[in-house]
């Protein structure tokens, strides 16, 4: 069975390869500020949805770095999400 990581990678595999190919050349700065947000936000609900016990990890399934109550992997969602959909936005633009 796959493990987070692996999934993540993938995933971040797959965005790197949209960003590259779309041609976008993304603004560093709003991106930055962009990607603080969505990691505090991530960290802040993940951790709210962990103790709420919503849903729960496997253990075998992460990393076993946690910030709080959430594995690290989590925030890999939400940075990929931060460099796709804009590099998307502006490639459809493009078109």
């Amino acid at each position: 069975m796959m493990r987070y990581v692996e999934f993540v990678l993938g995933m971040w595999l797959v965005v790197l390869v949209i960003w590259r190919a779309s041609g976008v050349k993304l603004r560093w700065r709003p991106l930055h500020i962009t990607v603080g947000v969505m990691i505090l936000l991530t960290v802040v609900f993940d951790n709210a949805l962990v103790a709420m016990d919503t849903f729960r990890y496997v253990p075998e399934h992460i990393s076993g770095w946690l910030i709080g109550r959430a594995p690290i992997e989590d925030l890999g969602y939400a940075v990929a999400a931060a460099v796709l959909l804009p590099a998307l936005w502006e490639w459809w633009r493009k078109c």
